[in-house]
């Protein structure tokens, strides 16, 4: 018999994953390619912490919510505001 999978998450893997993809972005200048590369980085991490396959379809939007994650490109932004 199989159990279903309830997921489960702390809010620590999220900003961990921020941290770790924007480190030391507030001192080097960052290219269009760069936030592309981040965000689709930032993306198979936030569906392989929801157990989601990219078959399946969902939005990013979506799965941000579920996780309570910011987009990454939204935060850089503001690192480099501030």
């Amino acid at each position: 018999m199989e159990r279903e999978r309830v997921t489960r998450l702390s809010s620590s893997p999220s900003k961990h994953l921020t941290n770790a993809a924007l480190h030391g972005s507030e001192a080097k200048p960052v290219r269009k390619e760069n936030v592309v590369e981040l965000h689709q980085a930032e993306m198979r991490i936030v569906r392989c912490m929801c157990d989601i396959k990219l078959k399946d379809r969902l939005p990013s939007k979506e799965l941000r919510e579920r996780l309570s994650v910011d987009d990454i490109a939204l935060i850089l932004r503001q690192n480099r505001l501030c």
